[in-house]
């Protein structure tokens, strides 16, 4: 006798991200996670944060000094301001 197994699969938050006409992706299970994959590097500017999750699509614009502490720092400043944004899509 052969067990089935089914595997539940939670829809992923796809997050994309628009700086200055480059556009970044990433995935994760949890929003936090999602954004906190994107890996942008030393962009400036404003940033078009674009959340999917199951039917529902979400915009926020960051200004540009919210877009340096989230993706130009370490350490706390960039989990305050990780978490910070992930409330805008909550």
């Amino acid at each position: 006798m052969s067990k089935k197994t089914t595997e539940t699969t939670t829809p992923l938050y796809k997050v994309s991200c628009k700086i200055m006409g480059k556009s970044y992706h990433s995935e994760g299970e949890t929003v936090l996670e999602a954004i906190g994959n994107l890996k942008v590097g030393r962009e400036k500017g404003r940033a078009i944060i674009t959340m999917k999750h199951a039917d529902t699509v979400k915009e926020k614009v960051l200004m540009p000094i919210q877009v340096a502490r989230l993706f130009q720092t370490a350490g706390k400043s960039r989990e305050i301001n990780l978490k910070n944004v992930a409330l805008l899509f909550s």
